[in-house]
């Protein structure tokens, strides 16, 4: 099953016309099956063969992993990134293709991990800009009600 996953998501890569989210949805399976299992994955990353190309698929999808660092957005997508990459370091039968990109891992893994601190950060912030919304409509409930309560105050005293 993962094999079918990783060939559906490597010719979307392998397409020229695709936007920002299809590419970064392609890599991320691609990803996220290294996670799962890195010694698979990377066997069927490195049988895989692309239409047109003589280059190997390991190198192309890890050279698009690194050029495309900032396309994963969201907490979860760079987390699983990080993880996966993880996960692929610690197995010491590492494919000979994958060898080769090494010396570009630590950048990435610095670009990743920077940008997971300010997603952090962000999500933080807006954390804090919703906390003080609601803060704000609370007070002013408040007020409406302490109108309200007044005003049948001053009926009752009235009557």
């Amino acid at each position: 099953m993962l094999h079918m996953f990783m060939a559906l998501a490597l010719d979307k890569l392998a397409q020229s016309v695709q936007t920002q989210e299809l590419r970064a949805m392609a890599l991320l399976v691609v990803v996220a099956a290294i996670w799962y299992n890195p010694v698979l994955a990377m066997h069927l990353l490195d049988k895989y063969k692309l239409p047109n190309s003589t280059e190997s698929v390991v190198e192309q999808f890890f050279n698009q992993l690194f050029s495309d660092a900032e396309v994963f957005i969201g907490i979860h997508d760079k987390k699983v990134a990080v993880l996966a990459l993880c996960e692929l370091i610690m197995h010491p039968t590492a494919p000979k293709p994958f060898q080769h990109i090494a010396d570009k891992l630590i950048p990435f893994f610095i670009t990743l991990l920077k940008n997971l601190r300010l997603a952090y950060q962000l999500r933080k912030e807006e954390e804090n800009d919703e906390e003080d919304e609601e803060e704000e409509e609370d007070d002013d409930e408040d007020d409406e009600e302490l109108e309200s309560e007044e005003d049948e105050w001053d009926d009752e005293n009235t009557l």
